[in-house]
């Protein structure tokens, strides 16, 4: 106790010495507490003091180190230069490293590797000097990329999606008409904000049109509660949603499980304890057949941070066991948001780890043979930026794709982007059918398509149940035999061979539907 009460002093008298003539006792105590809580990583805290701080005096230097952080971590980035700038005028060290980092945020990359380096000569030792090594890297490899820029297409989804708030994990249903996303904007379900001023998460949808994505609506009960709810992912059919939802208390959350049916989605039912744990479960996708589920966790064991593990669906219709999916796509830094993609092999997902160029960057990564994946590739600049770039999803056939992102010329802090690779859109052809019995009802089917040429088969697809309606991607100049099949009926097959298309127009074709007869 005594010693307690002793460290407590010696921690008022230093800041009392370094205080500024103009502050009271009580703001020097306040400067304290901020000061402990920045450390902790609560800047919501933090920033409430400091503000008031910085109107009686703008010239501490440690007051202006500490709030400039806070401020480049809200993505105030200018404000966040100049006092940074001011920090290290006054020679406090530690602001060096973070002068740094908030040029390079400004794509200011020789000058954020010249305060790196200025770092590492300076004698601190607050900042680990392999990690500042490692932002070294980060600017070098973003000044590459932003000088060779991959052929994508950015679009912002407009204000009828986006607000001020934040909006992120776009999904998209496989027809492309309707958009979930999380927002945390005005109209949530309970109207409530949490400890850091922000409306709690809720899920919203909108509807394409000819002129755009439709006005938002939330999506309600019993998707939405009163507490955090957020989209996760949509299944290849579209009938199936994992959303992620907190407990009561807000100290954890965990992954859930919705169905659409005749119209409506279900109540969620929380995925079993082989998936949720008691840490942290935010992320997942499930693979086109739903007999695999990957996720992300940042449970014990892993190789740092969050890990992607993977689950599949046994014989007895329970989850197995997780398995890390290994050093190929973990590091000692996040890994979150995966998204597989409708060909069951490509798995998109966002790391702070691998060769990225600032933040979360979006990469891909593809399975080798069971359980062995393929060196993680970075989707490139403007796919990529030197701030967070994830929760990427991406519609049947690999071209076009959504995204959460905070860019210049945004609504404010998170934004829903879409993404369309250029440079595949003569590489595959999206193809769309529907499942149909001679009365005309749809029907649930699958439809497993055949390379000719090498007898093997190119992919297994699955008809909404609802709809019958299905999509298959297939390469140009390449002869296929599909073969569909629906419970009670008698199958259909069918040979397709497509030419390589001669405009946007004829990138995505329409099959007449294919009719079913009873056994």
């Amino acid at each position: 106790m005594r010693t307690t009460l002793f460290t407590t002093l010696l921690l008022l008298l230093s800041v009392v010495s370094l205080g500024q003539a103009d502050w009271s006792r009580k703001d020097r105590k306040a400067f304290a507490d901020a000061d402990f809580a920045f450390y902790q990583g609560d800047y919501g805290y933090a920033e409430s003091v400091f503000v008031s701080l910085f109107a009686k005096d703008s010239t501490y230097a440690p007051l202006n180190f500490e709030y400039g952080v806070v401020l480049l971590n809200k993505g105030e980035k200018q404000r966040a230069l100049h006092l940074l700038k001011s920090a290290c005028d006054a020679e406090l060290k530690e602001a060096y490293f973070h002068y740094g980092n908030a040029l390079h945020r400004v794509h200011e990359f020789d000058q954020a590797v010249e305060w790196y380096d200025r770092y590492l000569v300076s004698g601190d030792d607050k900042i680990d000097l392999l990690e500042v090594q490692r932002h070294i890297r980060i600017s070098l490899r973003a000044k590459r990329a932003l000088e060779h820029p991959v052929d994508v297409a950015i679009s912002n989804l407009g204000p009828a999606v986006n607000t001020s708030n934040k909006e992120y994990v776009p999904l998209v249903t496989p027809d492309n008409e309707t958009l979930y996303f999380t927002s945390r904007r005005a109209g949530s379900t309970a109207q409530l904000k949490d400890p850091n001023g922000e409306f709690f998460e809720d899920i919203y949808s909108s509807v394409a049109t000819e002129e755009g994505w439709s006005e938002v609506q939330n999506v309600g009960q019993p998707v939405n509660s009163e507490t955090h709810d957020a989209t996760v992912s949509i299944s290849g059919d579209g009938n199936t949603m994992i959303i992620y939802r907190t407990n009561a208390n807000l100290t954890g959350g965990d992954l859930y499980i919705t169905q659409y049916k005749k119209g409506a989605w279900s109540t969620p039912k929380k995925l079993p304890s082989t998936i949720n744990s008691d840490y942290q479960e935010a992320s997942a996708t499930l693979s086109p057949d739903k007999n695999t589920l990957y996720f992300s966790s940042n449970r014990p064991g892993g190789y740092g941070g969050k890990d992607l593990y993977r689950v599949r669906m046994l014989p007895n219709g329970q989850w197995s066991l997780p398995k890390n999916m290994g050093a190929s796509i973990n590091t000692a830094f996040d890994e979150d948001a995966p998204h597989m993609d409708i060909d069951g092999k490509t798995l998109y997902f966002a790391s702070q780890g691998h060769a990225t160029i600032g933040g979360y960057d979006l990469f891909r990564t593809k399975e080798i043979e069971s359980d062995v994946w393929s060196t993680p590739e970075n989707l490139g600049y403007p796919a990529n930026t030197v701030d967070d770039d994830i929760f990427l999803s991406v519609d049947a056939g690999g071209r076009k794709g959504y995204f959460s992102s905070e860019r210049p010329g945004g609504f404010g802090q998170q934004d829903l982007y879409q993404i369309e690779f250029i440079y595949r859109q003569q590489e595959q052809l999206v193809i769309k059918g529907e499942t149909r019995a001679v009365n005309g009802l749809p029907l649930p089917g699958v439809i497993t398509v055949i390379d000719e040429n090498s007898k093997e088969v190119q992919g297994i697809y699955r008809s909404n149940t609802s709809t019958g309606k299905f999509i298959l991607i297939l390469h140009p100049m390449t002869e296929y035999k599909i073969v569909l099949e629906v419970e009670g009926y008698k199958p259909v097959s069918d040979d397709l061979l497509f030419r390589f298309p001669e405009s946007a127009m004829e990138q995505e074709q329409t099959l007449a539907p294919y009719m079913f007869q009873r056994q």
